[in-house]
């Protein structure tokens, strides 16, 4: 039987390891061999000359800042997820120890929290960059 440090190092690792695999998995797909898009290059051309939008600059502050909220949320949901399936076995293998049972409920109360609160700060976030950048 596991004691709960080594289960706290597993759930760290298998964390970390998913992060780098998302991390990486996005610069793979930068960095993949162009093919040929003309119609869809065509559409880009249109929509930068007539209506107005502009190519995105990889290197801008605006485009860093997102890459870095988007990495922190995306590990933000795979803890949620984590937490979620440790209270929901926890809960499972209870055997009917209310206790336990009550232990899961908890968890799982204070995860969808948290998530709430995430995407509550990301929501008012996304709404402070849009008044302060029209």
């Amino acid at each position: 039987m596991m004691n709960h440090k080594n289960k706290i190092k597993i759930i760290i690792t298998i964390l970390f390891i998913s992060f780098l695999m998302f991390n990486f998995n996005s610069i793979n797909a930068q960095t993949a061999p162009e093919t040929n898009y003309a119609p869809l290059n065509d559409l880009k051309t249109i929509a930068e000359d007539n209506v107005g939008y502009s190519a995105v600059d990889e290197n801008s502050l605006r485009t860093i800042t997102a890459k870095i909220v988007q990495s922190i949320l995306s590990l933000l949901g795979i803890i949620f997820l984590i937490l979620i399936i440790i209270s929901g076995y926890q809960w499972m293998t209870a055997g009917g120890n209310e206790e336990s049972i009550a232990k899961a409920k908890k968890r799982i109360i204070n995860a969808t929290i948290g998530v709430a609160i995430v995407i509550l700060a990301y929501s008012i976030h996304v709404f402070v960059i849009e008044m302060l950048l029209s």
